[in-house]
């Protein structure tokens, strides 16, 4: 993991830290969040900088999943209990 750059700036009112960095596969990324304050902005900076190292970036991001994925999945991910599952002529009475 190799941080890029570190920087806080103020855009339409409103401060954010920034850090941008590339991965051990040489994929680049960034992480931008919002701050109350230019202050703020430069702790959160810094606390952004110690969990990306310490963490990684996958813990930072949200989790991207694709319709065709769960395709993809086994049946058994999405089986409800017996006890749970209804018949089409049990649901109609």
């Amino acid at each position: 993991m190799k941080i890029i750059s570190r920087t806080t700036r103020k855009i339409n009112g409103n401060w954010y830290a920034r850090v941008r960095y590339e991965d051990d596969n040489g994929k680049k990324g960034e992480l931008l969040r919002g701050a109350d304050g230019k202050s703020d902005a430069e702790n959160l900076k810094a606390k952004l900088v110690t969990e990306l190292l310490e963490k990684g970036h996958r813990n930072s991001s949200p989790v991207k999943l694709h319709l065709g994925s769960l395709f993809n999945m086994p049946k058994t991910t999405f089986t409800c209990p017996p006890s749970l599952t209804r018949t089409a002529r049990e649901s109609k009475e």
